[in-house]
């Protein structure tokens, strides 16, 4: 019981600092675009900024181990795979309005068209898992070599 109302509250707290920060990455860049405006860009950038030093301590630590630090984090090797991926993703954040966090914030906020965009999204998610399965054997032939991460780099 305690667990559930800890997660109640810690939802309710991450779904209402999305919602007065109006973080999407859709809108964005939108924003960015059409209204000259770099505030959720730069929150966008600091994230990815402390990501990636976040990823690269990670991987120093594991590689000091003697372990190869993609092994354990999950890199895949970039390839067209991930611009057909990209492309697909940023057309459907664009169909449905926003990505997947600004979907849900509009939802609480009573957007009809955020109620289609999430069951789409609970729909298309267990899809391409499915999906994942049956084309693995296209995988070697996208693929354009090793991952890339900051220790390559």
């Amino acid at each position: 019981m305690f667990w559930n109302i800890g997660a109640l509250v810690l939802g309710l707290a991450y779904g209402i600092i999305l919602q007065r920060a109006r973080f999407c990455f859709v809108s964005a860049i939108r924003d960015w675009f059409l209204f000259r405006s770099f505030r959720i860009i730069i929150g966008i950038g600091a994230g990815l900024a402390l990501s990636s030093v976040g990823f690269a301590i990670l991987s120093l630590i594991w590689q000091a181990g003697g372990e190869e630090p993609t092994s354990r984090l999950w890199v895949l090797p970039l390839g067209v795979n991930t611009l057909v991926g990209g492309l697909l993703f940023g057309f459907g954040m664009v169909l449905a309005g926003g990505c997947a966090s600004g979907t849900l914030f509009r939802l609480g906020e009573g957007y009809v068209a955020a109620f289609c965009a999430l069951v789409a999204i609970v729909i298309a998610f267990p899809a391409g898992l499915w999906l994942r399965g049956h084309i693995a054997f296209l995988r070697p032939a996208m693929a354009m070599g090793e991952a890339l991460s900051l220790i390559h780099i």
